[in-house]
């Protein structure tokens, strides 16, 4: 059973989410300002977006609302390994968050999530495929991309894990100072695969929850439809990649 009043950092990674960020954390203040047993921060992590997305952070003016800006666009996984290292060294993280900064992830979820850690779990997964869970309004070829990157995940990996990349995720910092962060140099869809890859490795407590997935809320998709092959060999390209760099 984890002790009370834990340090909680919710790290979201953002480029350009001007038309976002503002409502979005504050609609994650409202929610966690009821959750009374744990001392719960937020963490931005910018790449320098030139839409003034961290202009609005720093205009909040909150003491529990952390701004890490970067100085270039450097992508995903980088940015949660900053976000990680920072939240961890600066402000004493006893568990993380990751959690997607256009109102992909619903913020009610994250006391769900801090349950299941009192429940003993060390990663608890938001999961769009178990049972209760779902995706609302996502365009179908990022359906597509999203059901077969995670099948060959599954098969390729033997991930005992029905969303392999979900990136809406509670984590024990324990876990997370048993990794060395900086040897994982894979990007955008692959991180989430390769450090839940790396997690199970520990043979740690994880737990699946259902959650919603929504479709972004401010923001126009470029989608293509040669994009759907375009994006599903990149998934095959980056999980291949992970299979290569697990054998050493």
């Amino acid at each position: 059973m984890i002790e009370k009043n834990k340090k909680v950092v919710i790290i979201i990674p953002t480029y350009n989410e001007s038309e976002n960020i503002g409502d979005l954390l504050n609609l994650i203040e409202g929610t966690t300002e009821n959750i009374k047993d744990y001392d719960i921060s937020i963490l931005i992590v910018d790449d320098n977006s030139p839409d003034g997305t961290s202009a609005i952070v720093k205009n909040l003016n909150k003491n529990n609302i952390f701004l890490l800006k970067r100085n270039s666009k450097r992508g995903l996984g980088s940015a949660y390994i900053d976000g990680f290292e920072y939240a961890i060294n600066n402000l004493n993280a006893e568990i993380i968050f990751e959690m997607d900064g256009d109102f992909s992830h619903n913020p009610e979820d994250i006391e769900k999530f801090l349950r299941e850690i009192e429940n003993g779990y060390d990663l608890v997964i938001g999961s769009r495929y178990i049972e209760g869970g779902s995706i609302a309004g996502l365009e179908l070829h990022r359906r597509i991309i999203s059901i077969l990157g995670n099948l060959i995940a599954r098969i390729v990996l033997k991930l005992n894990v029905r969303d392999c990349s979900s990136g809406y995720r509670a984590i024990k910092t324990s876990i997370l100072r048993r990794i060395d962060l900086d040897k994982i140099n894979v990007k955008g869809y692959a991180f989430q695969v390769f450090l839940l890859y790396l997690i199970m490795k520990m043979n740690v407590n994880i737990k699946e929850i259902p959650i919603v997935f929504y479709k972004r809320r401010a923001g126009k998709s470029k989608f293509r439809f040669m994009d759907i092959f375009v994006d599903i060999w990149r998934v095959i390209i980056s999980i291949i990649k992970i299979k290569i760099l697990c054998a050493f």
